[in-house]
């Protein structure tokens, strides 16, 4: 891969997997290679060709700088800089919240960061924990400049952009984003990383949508200044936020917080949002699908199918998974397939896993297992779909090799 040779696979997520690379003179890079079924999407593609020029652009200390990178390859790949550390997610787990001049080193460096990205002219779209690496010099950022081109798959692959509880309002409602999701997304990285917390926790992923479309974070013992200016970045409206470098100026001057801004009424847990179903109603097929989410959990299951439908006929193959799930829970197997297979076979892994688990159930052991395999293969972390072959094996006889999984499965979680 333009002169690194890969030495080994360090993970795989929804752009695809990720190798350690060096060259000939010893040079080690972090060389990240497009899925194959993203590969075929022209958009994607297209997208990918674009974002880079740009991503080339984004100069600063605080990131992850790219090497190299072909868009023109059968399989797009990009390197970066090889950091050695843990990320931010690892750190806070293995060693606690972060305090005292540590968090604002941390505070100062990622918006840095953000601050260089921007005037590039880049979103980044899934600033979160386990995208801020803490290497020796301090921490950078990394995986900027691709996340346009996964976000233009999404309703065509089971690619999803952005993490939820990281991901502002207007995203999850499908709207345009610019720069201030990525301001909404630092706050709660913050938030994170002060507290060992989600900004918006919930037992069900409903009700975290709804936390985040409508609630103030929740902030832990996280104080002054660094809380004024955590909170500013979380305004439900992107329009009240502020930019990066404003907040890094106040970080480094020692300003006065911003001032309150007025907070929105909040609606009751009960609510789906109106600004939600607004955008689903002007046939955005992301809020279709999460306005589908809200209404099932809150037992509205004949109109959360209704969104679930219209989104799956637009081409969302989250909301074909979503859809088949409901369906199948209501006795109606042979559409759930149907549905399960058009999400499959256009790269879903849930679906995937969803599928093989109906087939089994049907007897049809031998598709099931392809499609456990091929869930896996897509989604390398994917540890359901692991377990499930491990279960199929078992009951086959084929103890070694499901132990094996069962063994990929459990590192996996750790």
């Amino acid at each position: 891969m333009g002169g690194f040779r890969l030495v080994r696979e360090l993970g795989s997520g929804g752009f695809g997997t990720v190798h350690l690379g060096q060259d000939a003179v010893g040079r080690r890079a972090a060389v990240k290679l497009l899925h194959p079924h993203l590969a075929k999407d022209a958009q994607v593609r297209r997208y990918f060709s674009q974002e880079l020029v740009n991503a080339r652009k984004v100069q600063g200390f605080c990131l992850a700088q790219i090497v190299d990178a072909d868009a023109e390859a059968d399989r797009p790949w990009i390197a970066t800089e090889y950091i050695e550390g843990p990320t931010l997610s690892q750190a806070v787990r293995q060693d606690g919240p972060r305090t005292g001049g540590d968090l604002q080193r941390l505070a100062v460096q990622t918006i840095t960061a953000l601050s260089a990205i921007h005037a590039a002219g880049v979103v980044h779209r899934d600033l979160k924990p386990a995208n801020i690496l803490l290497g020796p010099d301090g921490p950078r950022v990394i995986d900027f400049g691709i996340a346009r081109a996964l976000d233009a798959a999404e309703t065509s692959t089971a690619t999803r952009i952005g993490t939820l509880g990281y991901m502002a309002p207007e995203q999850i409602e499908g709207t345009t984003l610019g720069s201030a999701a990525d301001l909404f997304a630092w706050g709660a990285v913050m938030i994170h990383a002060a507290t060992g917390s989600e900004a918006f926790p919930g037992p069900t992923q409903a009700s975290r949508i709804n936390r985040v479309l409508n609630h103030p974070p929740q902030t832990g013992d996280l104080a002054d200044p660094l809380l004024g200016i955590v909170l500013a970045c979380m305004a439900k409206d992107p329009d009240q936020r502020p930019t990066a470098r404003q907040i890094l100026d106040m970080l480094l001057t020692g300003r006065t917080t911003p001032p309150r801004l007025e907070t929105p009424a909040t609606l009751s847990e009960d609510d789906e949002d109106p600004r939600l179903r607004h955008a689903a109603e002007g046939g955005n097929t992301r809020a279709m699908n999460n306005l589908g989410i809200l209404l099932q959990e809150q037992g509205e299951k004949d109109e959360a199918e209704d969104w679930y439908r219209r989104a799956a006929e637009g081409g969302n193959t989250r909301a074909m998974n979503n859809l088949g799930i409901l369906l199948q829970g209501q006795g109606e197997k042979d559409e759930a397939e149907d549905w399960f297979r058009r999400a499959a076979e256009d790269g879903h892994p849930r679906a995937m896993n969803n599928l093989g688990y109906l087939l089994k159930g049907q007897g049809e052991k031998d598709e099931a297992e392809q499609w456990y395999r091929q869930a896996i293969a897509e989604d390398g972390n994917y540890t359901r779909a692991m377990n499930n072959l491990g279960n199929l094996l078992k009951e086959r006889g084929e103890t070694r090799e499901a132990e094996a999984w069962y063994r990929r499965a459990a590192g996996a979680k750790a």
